[in-house]
């Protein structure tokens, strides 16, 4: 098993450095995951340090590990409170990642971290045929989903005089 871990600021730019980050230690590790699974890892990534952003303060801790069979990618946050599945409405720019997490990832869950606050983790399968969750939702499904998110809420900030920006959390998605 190769495992390794990193801290991010808690800052909206965190999330495109984890996305980063994680692309890096799968081609340095040498896994040659096809490439709509490590689009749902990237996606997946970015979704769990967002939920850290928003729901929780201070420094966020990701770590991955690249089993024989299956990538696990955990992300720590100081905050005890429980993930919560919600649904979301369609003008809701928020509360959808844990259900994006839900369907893509072929597990998931939370527990306590050591020491305080909680860990939040998906796995995907390093091999098969292709990157669905138990929903069966592909990432090029939910990728169309996202993005058509982020341009109702694009509409619905310029609609409302504010110019879409960086903190916004779609947008930093």
């Amino acid at each position: 098993m190769c495992e390794t871990s990193f801290n991010l600021s808690a800052v909206p730019e965190s999330v495109g450095v984890a996305r980063r980050r994680l692309r890096d230690v799968l081609r340095i590790a040498g896994v040659g995951l096809p490439e709509d699974r490590a689009d749902s890892a990237e996606l997946l990534v970015s979704e769990l340090v967002t939920n850290a952003l928003r729901h929780a303060v201070g420094e966020i801790g990701v770590e991955v590990a690249i089993g024989v069979a299956v990538l696990r990618v955990s992300v720590r946050d100081r905050s005890d409170r429980a993930p919560q599945l919600r649904t979301a409405g369609d003008l809701d720019t928020g509360g959808r990642g844990l259900a994006l997490v839900e369907a893509l990832a072929s597990r998931y869950g939370w527990g306590p971290a050591e020491g305080g606050g909680k860990v939040v983790w998906f796995e995907l399968p390093l091999a098969g045929p292709t990157a669905t969750g138990p929903a069966g939702a592909t990432v090029a499904t939910a990728g169309v989903a996202l993005w058509m998110v982020a341009l109702g809420a694009h509409t619905l900030l310029r609609a409302a005089g504010r110019r879409p920006q960086l903190r916004d959390p779609v947008v930093a998605a």
